[in-house]
């Protein structure tokens, strides 16, 4: 079942990085890090279960539009912060209107009680496999 409803969502979301003009991953990655300011590059690849390099390759490309900015900290030149650049949270301000409703298409079956449910389920399965590492 989880197959088929990954098939699912990635056959509703095929055009939606072209339709806001960013680069595939990378609505992921932006909401990301707005939510967690200055989080690394490893960190962010363990988060969304990507390989490292695919994931520089992703910042390099927000990078390139003015998205995101690194940014080297005091105590180790080799960390690379990551920010939303404000050209970032004006795309943001205008994806996430489309995220919810992209959102809301998805758990339509749901009432909200069952909603919540799928939600916190999903976040215990999530966690169990964060915990195995």
């Amino acid at each position: 079942m989880s197959r088929v409803l990954r098939a699912h969502v990635n056959s509703r979301n095929a055009g939606f990085p072209a339709e806001h003009d960013i680069a595939v991953g990378g609505v992921a990655l932006l909401n990301l890090i707005d939510l967690n300011p200055g989080i690394s590059q490893n960190d962010l690849a363990a988060a969304v279960v990507l390989k490292k390099s695919a994931v520089t390759r992703l910042i390099s490309s927000l990078e390139l539009e003015g998205l995101v900015r690194r940014q080297k900290t005091v105590g180790d030149k080799r960390y690379n912060a990551l920010h939303v650049t404000d050209k970032g949270l004006e795309k943001l301000r205008v994806l996430r209107p489309h995220q919810r409703e992209r959102n809301d298409e998805f758990v339509a079956a749901l009432s909200e009680d069952e909603r919540a449910t799928f939600f916190a389920l999903l976040g215990r399965i999530t966690d169990s496999f964060t915990e195995e590492k």
